[in-house]
């Protein structure tokens, strides 16, 4: 690799001073291996190679905090604020290389070497200076093939924040560097294992017998609360680290669960009781990684006791290649009847609850110890809220979670979803305000406080506080997208729909290519939504058939979520598809969404989706309405409005006002219009309060309508053009005096 650290130019000095500053960064190296020999065999395609993998590594690097600080020919020097950013950076554009080359033929494959260090540097005048510049491009080429290769610096930063382990290959000598670092590498789910490097001084000396009696004393105990043995590391560290995640778990602290069980397996990789808890638990909300960790739980299965080869055989049922939530049902039940374990039970539970069997979920946790295993209260709680007229159950089981549990910030998130939904603001604030206590780290706290402030009319300035505060928690690569999907949300709010549509552009810009296609889906449904409310129906058939021919580029959804239904009506609302065209892409798109997830509780969600959410005429509500009995007479069941997302109850109750039943469509529509949602789904929650006045005014209730109407223009009176805002004017025009 070409150095690529200028030297101070020789001369006379320049006529200023120049600008100078040393800062704590992380630098990555990388190269191209084998670069030369590619050059002298076919420089055409070499250089053709060298510029796709810029294109690669340029994509990946802004969605990490990684700025290019110069390159040359197949070289990169790159800076990061953060160790943690630096390391995932370098896995993510290894992941991706390893992906690309898979289908291709040997001359065709890229293969870049990454170091990275951290230390102070110099930066003056766009140069950098120190030591720890010379020592990552000297660590760089110690990478294998497809490799990363850190020091000891940041890995002490790393250890314990990452789903991956590190591989010692000891004290280093480099050239012209003094003192021989620590180097290891990087070992992602995927990937070889790296090979230690032979006659390597190891580069930590070994625990004191003391801490493997420590490890044995903290495991016996969390033995006992688990009613079974644990099976222990070789390396007392991970073992005691797999006690402490075993522990939170009791407590239902998932976060500092995954932190401890992270740490376990940055010493101990193979260590499979870890990776089973960490897919299980992370699956609903990062399925990607949670299943990288369930192939590496599958990987080292012999070193799991019996009680979690049967976990894991149950949970390939959810975080396997499909998810079958009625094996799941079946192969839980099983884990229950023959090892009778708190956590089986759990699972058991959870899986009943998955499956829409909320009672049948209840009565399983119920019948173990929801105090002294706290995720049964969990599930026990969630599951009640989920049943009219268990809502004081559900939300006993909750509190006695978060009292017994003081970091089990889920259930704190359960209870405020729960006034979330219910309209009960002023709680859902102190809930906020006590999760936002227990985990100041934790950025949710304050997304649900913002939530409930806009709720209950709170100034604006308190509502961006409380957004701010949540932005700066977030990872700093996650930041820029946090601060764009804020902004937009808010504006949308407010009725600032150019300002919103501005935003939602950004925070698509941010994304890039990134390969999450449920990332990529919000921010594009914002922009096509905002265009339809301000009338501009080509522009809105426009984005969204760019969308629909990207879409098979990005990854999809491990849940099998299908959004083209979304877009494909757009275009219907923009005139672009017939009306006999689209029923027909809806009952193909329903059908393939059934035999992709037959669970019996979505269907309710795929007709909202391929209807539901359109019937916002008595135009549109007509096939709605259709496809609503159809499905009824084939078993749909819904629960009653209680129970409902608010974006529910929305659909449904304005598929009943359009076709002529107000009666049925009130209590939904005031469900909707009344929960604290307002800035979670702002384009939502405000058609709700229109449509909840149309209903009260088809009732005879002049003075609810007026309000109704009146709660939609003060949001969105003077937002230019508005669909929405046009026809509250319209319904207040039509009351009586």
């Amino acid at each position: 690799m070409t150095a690529m650290v200028e030297a101070q130019p020789p001369g006379a000095a320049p006529p200023h001073p120049p600008h100078e500053e040393r800062r704590l960064q992380a630098i990555m190296f990388t190269d191209m291996f084998g670069y030369s020999r590619m050059m002298g065999e076919d420089e055409a395609r070499t250089i053709r190679l060298v510029e796709e993998h810029r294109q690669i590594v340029r994509g990946i690097l802004p969605l990490h905090g990684g700025r290019e600080h110069q390159t040359i020919g197949d070289a990169f020097v790159v800076l990061f604020d953060s160790a943690l950013n630096a390391v995932s950076c370098a896995v993510a554009i290894q992941k991706r290389l390893r992906e690309r080359n898979a289908a291709l033929p040997e001359g065709e494959q890229i293969w870049i070497r990454i170091g990275i260090h951290l230390d102070d540097i110099v930066l003056r005048d766009g140069h950098i200076y120190g030591d720890g510049v010379n020592l990552a491009a000297r660590v760089e080429p110690l990478a294998e093939k497809g490799g990363i290769c850190v020091t000891e610096p940041v890995l002490r930063h790393v250890e314990g924040k990452v789903a991956f382990g590190f591989v010692s290959l000891g004290e280093q000598a480099l050239k012209n560097i003094a003192r021989p670092p620590a180097l290891y590498a990087v070992h992602v789910e995927g990937a070889p294992r790296p090979k230690p490097t032979a006659k390597a001084k190891p580069a930590r000396t070994p625990l004191i017998a003391a801490a493997v009696v420590v490890v044995v004393i903290v495991a016996g105990a969390v033995a006992l609360r688990l009613n079974r043995p644990l099976a222990v590391s070789e390396d007392p560290v991970a073992a005691a680290k797999l006690a402490e995640g075993l522990r939170r778990q009791v407590d239902m602290d998932i976060v500092g669960m995954n932190e401890a069980l992270l740490a376990a397996i940055a010493r101990d990789d193979g260590l499979a009781a870890a990776h089973l808890r960490l897919a299980a638990w992370a699956f609903d909300e990062t399925p990607l990684p949670a299943r990288e960790h369930f192939v590496a739980a599958n990987r080292h299965r012999d070193r799991l006791d019996a009680h979690d080869r049967a976990l894991l055989e149950a949970l390939s049922a959810y975080v396997g290649t499909n998810v079958d939530v009625d094996a799941l049902v079946e192969r839980t039940r099983a884990g229950l009847e023959r090892f009778g374990s708190p956590e089986h039970r759990f699972w058991a539970a959870r899986a009943l609850a998955l499956a829409g069997r909320h009672a049948d979920a209840v009565a399983v946790a119920e019948a173990g110890d929801v105090a002294g295993f706290l995720p049964l209260a969990w599930v026990a709680g969630e599951s009640s809220l989920q049943q009219p007229g268990r809502d004081a159950a559900g939300v006993a089981h909750l509190k006695r979670c978060a009292e017994q549990g003081p970091s089990s910030t889920r259930c704190l998130l359960a209870l405020g979803f729960l006034q979330l939904r219910t309209g009960r603001c002023d709680e859902m604030e102190r809930t906020a305000r006590a999760w936002a206590a227990r985990a100041p780290a934790d950025g949710n706290a304050d997304d649900l406080l913002a939530w409930s402030l806009a709720a209950r009319g709170e100034a604006v300035p308190s509502v961006v506080e409380a957004l701010k505060r949540s932005q700066q928690k977030r990872p700093e690569a996650l930041r820029p997208v946090s601060v764009a999907m804020d902004k937009t949300r808010l504006a949308s709010w407010l009725g600032a729909f150019d300002e919103a549509e501005q935003s939602a552009r950004e925070w698509l810009a941010e994304l890039g290519t990134h390969p999450d296609v449920a990332m990529q889906v919000t921010p594009n449904s914002y922009i096509v939504a905002i265009l339809l409310e301000q009338g501009r129906l080509a522009e809105a058939d426009q984005a969204a058939t760019a969308f629909l021919g990207r879409a098979p580029a990005f990854d999809q959804d491990a849940f099998g979520e299908d959004w083209t239904m979304l877009f494909e009506n757009v275009r219907a609302v923009a005139g672009a598809i017939a009306a006999n065209d689209l029923e027909a892409r809806r009952v193909a798109w329903l059908q393939a969404q059934r035999r992709r997830r037959p669970d019996p509780h979505l269907l309710v969600q795929h007709w909202r989706d391929a209807w539901g959410e359109w019937a916002r005429t008595p135009t549109q509500a007509v096939p709605a309405r259709a496809a609503w009995d159809r499905l009824v007479a084939e078993g749909l069941t819904v629960p009653p409005p209680a129970v409902l997302q608010p974006g529910l109850a929305l659909a449904i109750g304005q598929m009943h006002l359009h076709t002529g039943d107000a009666k049925a469509a009130l209590p939904l529509l005031e469900h909707a219009a009344t929960s604290c949602a307002g800035l979670l789904e702002p384009l939502r929650m405000t058609r709700a309060w229109l449509a909840l006045g149309q209903a009260r005014a088809a009732l005879g209730d002049v003075a609810g309508a007026r309000a109704a109407f009146q709660t939609v223009l003060s949001r969105w009176g003077d937002a230019g053009r508005s669909v929405t805002a046009d026809a509250a004017r319209a319904g207040l025009a039509a009351l009586p005096p």
